[in-house]
């Protein structure tokens, strides 16, 4: 999509920087899921 948004000449940086945040936000996440207490199921 970001591909097919972008202009021609700018289509590799663009679907660079995608991959960048998209990398960036997953480390982030993986950060706050450990800050999240343990769940226990009770079944």
């Amino acid at each position: 999509m970001v591909g097919k948004l972008a202009p021609k000449n700018y289509q590799g940086g663009m679907m660079g920087a995608w991959m960048l945040v998209t990398g960036v936000a997953s480390i982030i996440a993986a950060q706050f899921s450990e800050m999240m207490p343990g769940q226990v199921l009770l079944l």
